[in-house]
């Protein structure tokens, strides 16, 4: 559900890039990022979540005149690489708003496309949603292979339903533009449907889709300092008092998976233990 703020008069949206392994969901981010313009998107970053990594941008319209209008901020998210996360995906699914589902054409990673599917509807159930629910279309990718299957054979055999089918290229980046701007499109229609006023200038997020003059692509802006890692590495060793024993130690450790709230800073929630007693703290992670 976007996040809506009145007092701004500001909407943050989520939306996530999901698939398989090796199906190109890294570089069809670097590749909607060179086709932007930079003073509409904020660097691509890249985060470790544990194990996996995770990379993310936003991106904006220029703004609007109208002083009720609401400015609508997009943030992109996905996964890379092999994903080792039982709940990886669920904790970036959380509060999802559109989901780009890229799905490998190979003929030898269908068993992967259907894991992924089962994966990601596993993780909109944890939240309560199904993926009926959730803006979403399937980019397929791998298209230049001599053996790619038809697009059409795709969705039966995984049962995509209706959703849009949109060939992608993520090494050339063609018809990545095509698919964030249909989904944003959607996403759009969706918060008019709910009687909010957008500015007028969210017209420039809908006509994305047309081809750009491609731009280099950008280098990914490593945040180490963002990195959750595991609670026993969050151990901090502080004087223990006479005859305290380990148990006064304080210990912090990961409550649940982050989120983004609505200035898109990274919220992480903490629980501190120490003395038989325990609190709750939240880690704010503003990216600059």
């Amino acid at each position: 559900m976007a996040l809506v703020n009145h007092a701004k008069r500001e909407i943050n949206a989520k939306i996530v890039y999901c698939g398989p392994s090796a199906a190109g969901k890294g570089s069809i981010l670097k590749a909607i990022c060179s086709k932007l313009p930079p003073g509409l998107r904020g660097p691509l970053r890249s985060m470790a979540l544990q194990q996996d990594r995770m990379l993310f941008f936003d991106l904006t319209h220029p703004e609007g005149r109208e002083p009720d209008g609401y400015r609508v901020r997009f943030h992109i998210y996905t996964l890379t690489g092999d994903v080792t996360q039982e709940n990886a995906w669920k904790m970036v699914l959380k509060g999802v708003d559109g989901l780009a589902i890229a799905l490998d054409s190979d003929p030898a990673r269908q068993s992967a496309n259907s894991d992924l599917l089962d994966e990601v509807q596993t993780a909109l159930h944890g939240y309560g949603k199904n993926l009926d629910e959730v803006a979403s279309l399937v980019l397929c990718t791998k298209r230049d292979l001599p053996d790619a299957l038809p697009m059409e054979q795709m969705r039966e055999a995984l049962g995509i339903g209706q959703r849009p089918l949109v060939p992608v290229s993520a090494t050339s980046g063609e018809g990545v533009m095509e698919a964030i701007g249909e989904l944003m499109d959607t996403i759009l229609n969706n918060l008019e449907d709910l009687g909010l006023l957008l500015q007028s200038t969210v017209s420039s997020l809908r006509d994305l889709a047309p081809a750009r003059q491609q731009a280099p692509i950008p280098e990914v802006a490593d945040s180490p300092v963002a990195a959750i890692v595991p609670a026993v590495e969050m151990s901090i060793d502080m004087p223990a008092r006479e005859g305290d024993g380990d148990q006064d130690k304080p210990l912090i450790s990961v409550a649940g998976p982050a989120e983004v709230d609505e200035s898109g800073a990274l919220q992480v929630p903490l629980v501190l233990n120490c003395c038989d007693r325990s609190a709750k703290i939240v880690l704010t992670i503003s990216f600059r």
